[in-house]
C-alpha cells in the first residue's frame, strides 16, 4: 500500500516497514514484567508530559499580530482559542483537499502544486492570491538555506 507523503520524503506507510531497530530495555521491575521500553527515560520511570491543551497556534498568532499592531493590541484567550481552531480548521480543509488533487493525478508525493490548486479552490480571490504569493516566498526562503 502506497500512502500520500510530502515531497522528497518516504511515504509513511513505508516508513513502519524501514524503521531504524530501536534499542528496546527489558523492564527490570517486577512491577513492569514482561514490557518493553524504548526510552531511558521511560526505563527509569519518568514519564512524559502530555499536551497541555492550549492553543496550538497561539506563538504565530502573537507573532502576526505584533507585526500588524506593534502597540500593544493584545488578544484575550477567548479570541486565541478562537483564531487557533480556525487555522486548525484550514490547515486541516487544506490538507484533506491536496491531498486529494494527488489522489485525483494518481501521484502517492503531495506536492507544491497541489496545495497551490487546494488554495485556490477553498480561499477565496485576493486572499487566494496572498496565501500563494506568501508560500512561494517561503518555500523559495526554504531551498535558499
Amino acid at each position: 500500500m502506497t500512502g500520500v507523503h510530502f515531497e522528497g520524503r518516504a511515504p509513511i506507510s513505508d516508513l513502519a516497514a524501514n524503521q531504524c531497530p530501536q534499542k528496546t530495555l527489558q523492564s527490570y521491575s517486577a512491577h513492569h514484567t514482561g514490557h518493553e521500553l524504548t526510552h531511558s527515560k521511560m526505563a527509569r520511570g519518568i514519564k512524559k508530559r502530555g499536551a497541555t491543551g492550549g492553543p496550538v497556534y497561539a506563538t504565530y498568532i502573537h507573532k502576526v499580530l505584533k507585526q500588524v499592531h506593534p502597540k500593544g493590541i493584545t488578544i484575550s484567550g477567548k479570541g486565541m482559542e478562537v483564531v487557533s481552531a480556525l487555522v486548525e480548521d484550514l490547515e486541516g480543509r487544506l490538507a484533506a483537499k491536496a491531498v486529494e488533487m494527488a489522489k485525483f493525478q494518481k501521484k502517492s508525493t503531495l506536492a507544491a502544486k497541489h496545495v497551490q490548486t487546494a488554495v485556490k479552490v477553498l480561499l477565496p480571490g485576493e486572499i487566494a492570491g496572498h496565501a500563494i504569493s506568501e508560500g512561494t516566498k517561503a518555500i523559495t526562503r526554504f531551498s535558499a538555506a
